[in-house]
């Protein structure tokens, strides 16, 4: 407690002091509706100590957490959807025929499970997982809850009739007596539901919690029925023996438990071991919420195993946060940590001073409990989560939901996750895997050739099939790619030399891919084309080259799609021998190829420079005056930029026949880029004064190389243009 807390005059006590009242009251009722499901049919006798359990777990829960928790006012307390599982494993126990020894077997069960679910979130919290949670399947959530409400329900009419909801006891439920128990009940329980979602007032619970109790005796009153009779008849707790019974699991009684029967309820263990964080993350998530503050995940995760790990050592069973009492606090003005030790007093007191009053607390109440708590969770997600729910998804929370109540948790999500997983795969196998599918005559390297080689790349790009990937590939995905394959070698009047696979928004693949690609690689060897894959992170080359797919004469492999397409182009010029003829290797060729006659070029001559470059040699540097543009006669050279970690990056290559430099040079910009030789490069170099000179002397020449310069660009212009549609399309 801080000190401004403990300087507070006692009028500002108050709010705290009768919320906490209120919330200990009510969380004594839960409790003791819980304690009546779990602690049912062949356990019924066990009920005051089943209630002690569930006191005990308040308690703990309620005044350990009031210090532990990052956010003042957020109070902890017994959840319900754990105790649903919990009953579900007792009443498999005591079904099991083992007369004493039922019910040390479930009391180390509730402990244990307990136990379980704290170190699980202290292991959450301790490798700050607890987000991964968040990746449960949603209609998995939607049908454990569903499935929770139902069982919760059919729990709260066995509360009221004292007899387990199967299909063998329905003729019996409907008969004059049972109906006399359980009807009024369920339909208490259905009108808190409605009031609850009609009457948006905080203190509409409590209120309703005092409506049935006055109405429970009121009935009684005026239907002649003393204490005695209405106990004898199964309507009210009674004295249970003598009060309640708080003993955890002590050593003598773990000579009695049945560890066979136990082992058979692991699954259930399993079960409140996975719901628990994720339902404290569904319950922190609607805390943050109503008090409008970020809650540390991690932090309160680790809180909430020690105190479970408590809890199941004193006997008691799972808590965690509670989002309706949280709200209810602040609501009442009482956010501050003291909150929680008045809750926590209200059953310590009851538990070793007031057990008497549970005498009179009518059962058809609590199983009204029941009922309101499961008609919200069964509401919820088989009505109002149908609109917003695809068709399928919500087929599967009825799925799940009907398969936990006739088989139980582990089955019910086990088979959901399997229907979700075969969903997803079935669904991302429809999905486009194929972010471009493009040819050589679309999309081409960042290597610029002179108009020959341009026009023959043009006309051989036919031959080279570009698919660029994207998302996760799996078996289900890596067929469509073989398809793909299958229906490019169809085509025989354009026979496939060259296919590529880029890898570079591929966000992951399943093992069984590379046996997909190496029928691509059979496919390869056996049709004589090249099989290229780019941009592999070192992870998955490493496993398509364990897996067989080395790099041999028909498979390459190339760290971007830019390289490979180089490489692609370079060999359809050798294999073709467009290297061989017709190649324009003088200036005066090269120009004349573009349309600029040889009589213009001898005019022009004069005013170049000859410039003799070798590797590694920079032409243009980037931030320089823009004074110059190169026509580059012989060799190669390549533009690069330099990007924030220090290294350069391709940005084009320019071979012989080409022109560079001659945006800058016309806008009189500063140089974008630098400009570096590949190998021995022979370059013409035409200066802004050479240039002013031509124009004085030579207005119809000049008139002429400004058309030459021009078509250069509005021909790269017409190919960005080009590639850009092939992108998009």
């Amino acid at each position: 407690m801080s000190y401004p807390e403990a300087q507070q005059s006692p009028i500002k006590w108050l709010p705290t002091a009768i919320g906490g009242i209120v919330i200990g009251f009510v969380e004594t009722v839960f409790a003791v509706s819980l304690a009546s499901l779990i602690f049912s049919g062949g356990l019924a006798a066990e009920l005051p100590r089943g209630i002690g359990i569930m006191l005990v777990t308040i308690i703990v829960h309620s005044m350990l957490m009031a210090f532990l928790t990052s956010s003042s006012g957020i109070l902890s307390s017994i959840q319900d959807s754990p105790a649903v599982v919990a009953a579900a494993a007792a009443a498999g126990i005591t079904g099991a025929g083992l007369g004493t020894h039922s019910l040390p077997t479930v009391l180390i069960f509730i402990a244990s499970a307990s136990v379980l679910a704290g170190f699980v979130l202290i292991l959450l919290a301790r490798f700050r997982l607890g987000a991964l949670v968040r990746y449960l399947p949603y209609p998995v959530i939607g049908g454990f809850l569903a499935g929770t409400g139902a069982l919760m329900l059919l729990g709260g009419i066995g509360v009221m009739t004292g007899i387990s909801v199967t299909l063998s006891t329905l003729p019996d439920l409907f008969s004059l007596d049972r109906l006399v128990l359980w009807l009024p009940g369920l339909g208490f329980g259905i009108l808190i539901f409605w009031g609850m979602r009609t009457i948006r007032h905080i203190l509409t619970f409590p209120a309703f919690l005092l409506a049935g109790l006055g109405s429970f005796y009121l009935v009684l009153f005026l239907s002649g029925l003393s204490i005695q009779e209405a106990t004898h008849s199964g309507l009210l707790l009674g004295n249970m023996g003598g009060g309640i019974n708080w003993s955890p699991v002590n050593i003598s009684d773990l000579t009695t438990i049945d560890w066979p029967v136990l082992s058979h309820q692991a699954g259930n263990m399993l079960v409140i071991a996975i719901i628990t964080p994720i339902t404290l993350l569904l319950n922190i998530s609607g805390i943050e919420l109503a008090i409008q503050e970020d809650v540390d995940l991690n932090k309160e995760m680790r809180a909430l195993g020690w105190v479970n790990i408590l809890s199941g050592f004193a006997g008691g069973t799972i808590g965690f946060h509670s989002l309706g009492m949280t709200r209810l606090s602040h609501e009442m003005k009482a956010r501050n940590r003291r909150i929680g030790i008045i809750v926590g007093l209200v059953p310590l007191l009851i538990l070793f001073l007031g057990s008497a009053i549970l005498a009179y607390i009518p059962i058809p109440l609590l199983g009204s409990l029941l009922v309101f708590l499961g008609l919200g969770f069964s509401y919820e997600w088989v009505v109002e989560k149908r609109q917003s729910l695809m068709l399928a998804d919500w087929l599967v929370v009825l799925f799940i939901g009907v398969t936990i109540v006739v088989l139980g948790f582990l089955p019910g999500i086990i088979l959901g996750l399997g229907i979700v997983v075969a969903m997803f795969l079935v669904d991302y196998s429809r999905t486009n895997i194929f972010y471009h599918e493009l040819s050589g005559t679309e999309i081409t390297s960042n290597v610029e050739r002179n108009a020959h080689h341009q026009r023959e790349l043009l006309r051989l790009g036919q031959h080279t099939s570009i698919m660029e990937l994207q998302g996760f590939i799996f078996f289900g995905t890596a067929s469509t790619i073989l398809d793909k394959l299958k229906a490019r070698l169809s085509d025989d009047t354009v026979p496939l030399r060259y296919m590529i696979l880029d890898f570079r928004r591929v966000t992951g693949v399943d093992s069984s891919v590379a046996y997909s690609f190496m029928k691509a690689l059979f496919q390869a060897e056996a049709k004589d084309f090249m099989l290229i894959f780019t941009h592999l992170s070192s992870q998955l080359e490493r496993m398509f080259t364990h897996s067989g797919l080395v790099p041999n004469d028909h498979l390459k492999y190339f760290p971007n799609l830019d390289y490979a397409l180089e490489w692609v182009e370079d060999l359809l010029i050798m294999q073709n021998q467009v290297t061989r003829t017709h190649v324009p290797s003088t200036l005066t060729l090269q120009l004349a190829d573009r349309g600029f006659s040889k009589d213009l070029t001898k005019q022009l001559e004069p005013y170049l420079e000859v410039v003799h470059l070798e590797e590694g040699d920079v032409l243009i540097h980037e931030g320089a005056e823009s004074d110059d543009l190169y026509f580059i006669e012989l060799g190669q050279v390549t533009v690069t930029v330099d990007v924030a970690d220090g290294t350069s990056v391709r940005l084009q290559t320019l071979s012989m026949g080409t022109l560079v430099g001659e945006i800058g040079f016309i806008l009189k910009t500063q140089r974008s880029a630098t400009v570096k030789a590949d190998f021995t490069t022979v370059a013409r170099r035409l200066t802004r004064d050479a240039m002013n000179l031509l124009e004085a002397e030579n207005p119809e020449l000049a008139l002429a190389f400004k058309d030459l310069l021009l078509s250069v660009t509005s021909e790269r212009l017409v190919g960005a243009t080009h590639k850009i549609a092939a992108l998009n399309r």
